[in-house]
């Protein structure tokens, strides 16, 4: 039989079960309060700040990131160095995870509304080359792909194909070296890129240079 440790709510007096010990004494130290007790002291922090006029637009810390405060505070060289910490030690503690498809497109999403909100726009990087290519399949094979040189590659749920012909629902993507494995295989992060799309119900066109 699996051991349980209890400790009563400071406030309520309800029972707390942990299924570890540490977690106890964790919560012991930092006087952690039951779930219900918990909700009803931040619906009070909530009320207070509405009393003190310190909600939505009043409150100090609306509309603004932590990007901005550090570059406010303390230049853009030492801000954008803080911000890369942020993301490395981010990366290292999600190493080993695995999450949901649903998951990951709010984390992509998440992530290019960072960039935009430090740099004002999310461009990624393209290979005019490929947009030549590009533009010779469209005129061999009746299509009309929009891609970074004729309109700007088109953002599909944080995802932005080389070419979209949008009206066909075709979506091309030339394919460099760096995208295949050293067996010569795609690699699998473009791979599961493809399927995501093809749910979406885009065709796939690849072309390998």
């Amino acid at each position: 039989m699996e051991r349980e440790y209890k400790k009563a709510c400071m406030l309520c007096g309800k029972i707390q079960t942990y299924k570890r010990k540490d977690n106890k004494i964790r919560a012991e130290k930092r006087n952690i309060n039951c779930n219900s007790c918990s909700k009803q002291g931040k619906k009070y922090s909530q009320e207070v700040n509405k009393k003190k006029g310190k909600c939505g637009k009043n409150n100090s810390m609306y509309g603004k990131s932590v990007y901005s405060i550090w570059l406010e505070k303390y230049g853009k060289e030492k801000a954008d160095k803080m911000w890369e910490e942020k993301n490395k030690k981010m990366r290292e503690s999600l190493k080993g995870r695995t999450y949901s498809e649903e998951s990951i497109k709010k984390m992509r999403l998440s992530r290019i509304k960072e960039i935009k909100n430090k740099y004002g726009q999310c461009l990624p990087n393209y290979n005019s080359e490929a947009c030549k290519l590009i533009d010779g399949y469209n005129k061999r094979h009746g299509f009309n792909f929009q891609h970074a040189e004729n309109g700007g590659e088109i953002n599909i749920d944080g995802y932005f194909p080389d070419g979209i012909d949008e009206k066909k629902k075709v979506i091309i993507e030339v394919d460099e070296a760096h995208h295949f494995d050293k067996d010569g295989n795609l690699k699998k992060k473009d791979v599961v890129r493809q399927q995501y799309l093809e749910g979406m119900g885009y065709k796939f066109i690849r072309i390998k240079i």
